[in-house]
């Protein structure tokens, strides 16, 4: 056993966790274990206290991801992989799962997934995420983790086929950059070109379509999203920009999704969809808008506009109603608030209750993931003809965008909605947001609210 090093110099760290991988084969090759499935080793040391988003900028490999929760301190930089799980349309969360379960099964608690699963799980693939398949979950090679004032160097083993590539990990190792991280390219520039898809005449349509849809009584709400493609003259680091967006976006969800080099899907998500510890669930109700007001007595006049407002209280009830009506059935104790309350974000607000319960025994994963995905906060009432209307009405493929993403571990799993979110590629980016129609709302509200919603992008893009 080796003894544990300092935390002195990086390179020293480096030198010593090579020394363990190696350690590790040559246990795994005496220890006789087979089988088929993979038998995963988690090497950990303390490390240096850096910021695991600044580590992760420098570092050359095509997969990188980046996950921060909301609040519970966790930050977690992951570059390459150990082991992956994927699949083209459609989605079997049974089989997602189940996969995850059996490769979690053989390694140590602390070990986790991460991810993340397309809004539709039976639409086709379009080419812009075609890299991220329908599903995607990564064991990093490498972590840098931070919890707290704990931060460690991390590295996965997949035996017994890393058994046969312990020099290609220890060269990839070599080639993690050991500089501390500096402040990320703060240069803006303006955008080129911006195409909105749909356009101002399209949803303007999509809206009388919907209003209508409500009078007919064929819905309740639906949920209709914009895509924002904005062009620059150079390409765009979504390391950088992740950076910049978290800087004004406190109290949401951060994360990096790079599955291979040159796309990345980012976002910095308040909502929650499903944070389970053991038998412990937790979820939420997230809907309505108002942004924050620039003192104290307008933000207090918004707030309280919000909580008055007919249409918001309406919006978030059928999204309230439709997860607690989800959730009951799973648990043997279910609460929630008694009261809608306001989620006091940055730059905006929005009405919320919290809900939480005891599962049943034999509830998995893939029964709440079926259960509360997607929420009537994504997609819409009835969840089937809302689905429907999307995928006839919008002009684009969601992908990743408001689909669950987060982490799965041995006995705990976290995931988020993967709203005000953005897809990198070159000098490109797509941002997506959407606004929830429901009676009395107009095209030129909702078109102003999904603005507002993508400011936080646009901001830290073009410092406007």
């Amino acid at each position: 056993m080796r003894s544990p090093v300092s935390t002195d110099s990086a390179a020293d760290i480096h030198a010593e966790l090579a020394g363990q991988i190696v350690d590790a084969a040559a246990s795994h090759r005496t220890d006789g274990r087979s089988g088929d499935a993979a038998q995963l080793v988690r090497i950990a040391l303390p490390y240096l206290n850096l910021d695991p988003l600044l580590w992760l900028q420098p570092q050359s490999a095509d997969v990188r991801i980046y996950w921060a929760g909301r609040n519970d301190g966790l930050e977690v930089a992951g570059v390459g992989s150990a082991d992956s799980v994927s699949k083209e349309a459609p989605i079997d969360y049974n089989a997602v799962l189940q996969r995850l379960r059996s490769s979690i099964g053989s390694g140590p608690g602390d070990l986790r997934y991460f991810g993340g699963i397309r809004f539709d799980r039976y639409h086709d693939v379009s080419p812009e995420w075609a890299p991220y398949s329908a599903y995607r979950f990564w064991l990093p090679r490498f972590e840098l983790q931070r919890q707290g004032d704990v931060t460690r160097l991390i590295c996965n083993l997949a035996f017994p086929e890393d058994g046969e590539r312990i020099a290609e990990i220890l060269d990839d190792l070599s080639e993690l950059s050991t500089n501390p991280p500096g402040s990320p390219d703060t240069a803006v520039d303006l955008p080129l070109s911006r195409q909105d898809l749909p356009d101002w005449d399209q949803w303007e349509s999509s809206i009388d379509w919907a209003l209508r849809a409500f009078d007919e009584q064929q819905m309740e709400k639906i949920v209709l999203a914009r895509k924002t493609i904005l062009s620059f003259s150079r390409r765009l680091d979504p390391v950088t920009l992740l950076d910049r967006v978290r800087s004004i976006t406190n109290d949401c969800y951060h994360f990096l999704f790079q599955p291979v080099k040159g796309t990345a899907f980012i976002g910095a998500t308040p909502e929650r969809l499903l944070s389970r510890s053991g038998r412990y669930i937790a979820t939420e109700a997230v809907a309505g808008t108002r942004p924050r007001g620039d003192n104290g007595a307008t933000d207090a006049a918004l707030i309280e506009q919000l909580l008055e407002s007919e249409k918001d209280r309406r919006e978030h009830a059928y999204v309230r109603q439709s997860v607690a009506a989800a959730l009951a059935p799973l648990c043997t104790s279910f609460q929630q608030d008694e009261e809608v309350s306001v989620m006091r974000l940055a730059r905006r607000m929005h009405l919320f209750a919290s809900m939480w319960g005891v599962l049943a025994d034999r509830v998995s994963d893939a029964d709440l993931m079926r259960a509360l995905h997607p929420t009537p906060a994504v997609g819409g009432v009835p969840t089937k003809v809302a689905m429907e209307a999307i995928a006839h009405h919008e002009p684009f493929d969601r992908g990743w965008y408001a689909g669950p993403v987060g982490w799965i571990g041995a006995n705990a799993s976290e995931f988020a909605v993967g709203i005000r979110s953005a897809l990198v590629e070159g000098n490109r980016i797509a941002l997506y947001a959407g606004a929830g129609i429901v009676e009395g709302s107009t095209a030129e509200g909702e078109w102003d609210e999904i603005e507002q919603k993508i400011s936080d992008f646009t901001k830290s893009l073009t410092g406007t």
